[in-house]
C-alpha cells in the first residue's frame, strides 16, 4: 500500500471524510501520521488474531468505575451491572485500564507498579504463574484491539452510533475528543504493537 492511500481509499478522500465528520484537529493529525495509520490498519487483523489465540477467562467487559461500589460496612468493593459477561482473553478487563501507552493516574511515569500489583494478586488467587513479559503483552495487544474499533466516535452521519443511545457518548464534541484520544494512543503505541506482534507465538 503506497504512502498515497489509508485504509485502502484515497488519502485525500479518507482525509475529507475524518476533516468533515471528526474537525480539523484529527484531520490535521492524520495528515501528518498516514504512515502509522496504515500500518495500524495493517496489524489489526493480527491484533483480533492474538486476541483469539490468548487464555480465556471469564470478564465483565465493561468494567469502570461507574459500574462499581463500595460497601462501607464490610468494606468490600462490588461490581454491578454483568449484562455483558462474557469468555474472553482472560486479562481484557484490566487491559482496558493498565494497557494503553500512558499512565492511568496523573503524575506518575507509568503503569508499572499497579500491572505488578494485579499479576501478583491474580498469581496468587488463581493458582496461575504467568510472568510479568507474558501479561503486558496481552494487555497492550487486548487494550489495542479494543480502542481500534473507533466506531463508536463517529457522528451517526458518518456511520457512527445514534446520539439517543445511551450505550455511546451522546455529545458530538465529547465524541470527537473520544475519537482524537485514542487515536493518537493507538499511534503513540505502533511500534510497541509491532514488536510483540512480530514475535507472538
Amino acid at each position: 500500500m503506497s504512502d498515497s492511500s489509508i485504509f485502502g481509499l484515497p488519502k485525500s478522500e479518507i482525509l475529507s471524510i475524518v476533516g468533515t465528520a471528526c474537525g480539523q484537529k484529527v484531520k490535521d493529525y492524520c495528515s501528518t501520521n498516514a504512515t502509522k495509520l496504515s500500518v495500524l490498519r495493517r496489524i489489526t487483523a493480527d491484533l483480533l488474531a492474538a486476541m483469539r489465540s490468548m487464555p480465556v477467562g471469564l470478564v465483565h467487559s465493561d468494567l469502570r468505575p461507574g459500574n462499581t461500589g463500595w460497601r462501607r460496612h464490610c468494606r468490600q468493593l462490588v461490581v454491578f451491572d454483568f449484562e455483558d459477561i462474557l469468555l474472553d482473553a482472560r486479562f481484557y478487563d484490566v487491559a482496558q485500564v493498565l494497557g494503553g501507552p500512558r499512565p492511568l493516574l496523573p503524575g506518575t511515569e507509568s503503569n508499572a507498579d499497579l500491572a505488578e500489583l494485579f499479576l501478583d494478586t491474580y498469581n496468587e488467587l488463581s493458582g496461575d504463574r504467568v510472568d510479568m513479559k507474558t501479561f503486558m503483552d496481552e494487555i497492550e495487544i487486548a487494550w489495542a484491539a479494543r480502542k481500534v474499533n473507533l466506531w463508536q466516535y463517529l457522528p451517526p452521519e458518518y456511520g457512527g452510533p445514534s446520539y439517543e443511545n445511551r450505550a455511546f457518548e451522546r455529545n458530538a464534541k465529547r465524541r470527537r475528543d473520544q475519537l482524537w484520544k485514542n487515536l493518537s494512543m493507538l499511534i503513540e503505541s505502533i511500534e510497541t504493537l509491532s514488536g510483540i506482534l512480530g514475535s507472538w507465538a
